[in-house]
């Protein structure tokens, strides 16, 4: 089931957790070692931006360390942000702290379709039109 439109089922941890880790790679490469310093800056709104929102979300959570265990594989995607392997290891990361609070997976699915809906209206978006162009002699 869909609720929110986001094209997967926001309860399954796989899906949410397949849909946060480009976001986060995306923050990575834009902002590099400034990642948890921009993920604070609410006036950054663009993918990186979110994927900065997303990070600073997932290092929040206190239960078991999950939040740690995230901090550590971004930052090894920090130190190699073009290894597929550092990508698949920040999902299952990621995947195990959505896993273990109800309340994170329920607040990153809430992150993550406001980045949708921001990214639909957003000037940068596809969604987005030129004005209608008026008749000619108007």
């Amino acid at each position: 089931m869909d609720p929110f439109g986001l094209g997967f089922d926001p309860q399954s941890v796989p899906a949410v957790t397949k849909a946060v880790v480009p976001y986060i790679v995306a923050a990575v490469r834009s902002f590099g070692g400034r990642l948890w310093s921009k993920a604070e800056d609410a006036a950054v709104d663009d993918v990186a931006g979110w994927g900065s929102r997303l990070a600073l979300r997932l290092r929040a959570e206190d239960s078991a360390g999950a939040g740690f265990v995230v901090v550590e594989a971004v930052d090894d995607v920090l130190a190699d942000p073009e290894n597929p392997d550092t990508h698949a290891a920040l999902r299952v990361k990621v995947g195990k702290a959505l896993t273990g609070s109800p309340r994170l997976l329920a607040d990153i699915v809430d992150l993550l379709r406001q980045a949708q809906q921001a990214t639909l209206a957003g000037d940068r978006s596809v969604a987005v039109t030129d004005p209608p162009v008026p008749p000619a002699g108007t």
